[in-house]
């Protein structure tokens, strides 16, 4: 087995543990008297991209499996005029080693090495072993690189953007997750219950039994409409409907049951707070069988 190593040429420095490195340097001559020839991995980087699997990133050769601190993208491999340029992930999550390897990596004080088996090669000229074919078996971050010619390909930054509230209902929905009440909801919460409080109502009890899982998001929301338009209204709900009853009446079905009866219909519900009051007011006043004038005539 033979070993070659170079200094790795880091090109993202991100927590993420993902990096660009130049694992293998064509042309010069390292420090064991061998000469990579570009074209010597075609071989291994087709039958690893056949395979399926992620080349596997050691810490210095060693196959100890707390050693084995990432993989290789074999699909990142290629070899350009100036090297073999490989990506690849370190574990960060699991492994203390490829923590401290990535500190490491990140001040550019650590080397880049594989593991490989010398298929083809010949004696150059200037006494230098050309290697022409090689087998390459694995990947190494090692603090002893063999050759020093390379150089940092990039360095970029993980962009971490906080997601906004419509971005995170759009994904939660995607995700069939019932999002939270939006600003606009609560708003409106918040204008019913203050309504709720001048009119001096109390909301009548919930007429729907509990079920075993318990009501939907949307069986709520369609409650407190209900209640809203009860409240401004100054309506008095039915009693509670059978406990094998589980709908409960919209705004349009109160309104429509109404007509039936032969019951004045009741106005729309109004979002203008100032115009519920009047209407309430003035339902309070028919109730009393008091009239607007005698009102003015009792003073301030």
């Amino acid at each position: 087995m033979q070993h070659l190593a170079v200094k790795a040429a880091v090109a993202e420095v991100t927590d993420l543990g993902e990096f660009t490195a130049i694992a293998a340097v064509f042309g010069n001559v390292d420090r064991d008297g061998d000469r990579i020839v570009k074209g010597a991995f075609a071989d291994s980087i087709e039958a690893w991209n056949s395979t399926g699997r992620s080349v596997p990133l050691h810490w210095n050769h060693s196959s100890d499996p707390d050693d084995i601190i990432g993989f290789v993208d074999p699909g990142s491999m290629v070899e350009t005029d100036r090297g073999l340029v490989v990506d690849g992930q370190l574990d960060l999550g699991d492994s203390d080693r490829a923590r401290k390897a990535w500190r490491a990596m990140k001040t550019n004080s650590i080397g880049l090495s594989f593991g490989y088996l010398t298929r083809k090669q010949r004696k150059a000229s200037d006494g230098a072993n050309e290697l022409l074919a090689i087998d390459l078996f694995e990947v190494s971050l090692t603090p002893a690189p063999a050759n020093a010619d390379t150089r940092i390909l990039s360095m970029k930054a993980a962009e971490r953007r906080t997601p906004t509230d419509a971005e995170l209902r759009a994904k939660a929905k995607r995700l069939g997750i019932e999002p939270p009440p939006s600003r606009r909801e609560l708003r409106r919460h918040a204008d019913d219950v203050a309504l709720q409080a001048a009119l001096g109502w109390e909301p009548p009890p919930d007429p729907t039994p509990p079920t075993e899982t318990g009501p939907t998001a949307r069986e709520l929301r369609r409650r407190c409409e209900a209640v809203a338009l009860d409240a401004a209204l100054g309506w008095e709900p039915p009693p509670s409907p059978e406990p094998d009853e589980q709908s409960v009446a919209t705004a349009n079905e109160l309104r429509r049951r109404f007509a039936e009866l032969g019951l004045p219909v009741p106005p729309s519900r109004s979002r203008d707070l100032k115009a519920v009051k009047l209407e309430a007011r003035k339902r309070m006043l028919e109730v009393l069988g008091v009239s607007e004038e005698e009102v003015a005539r009792w003073g301030p």
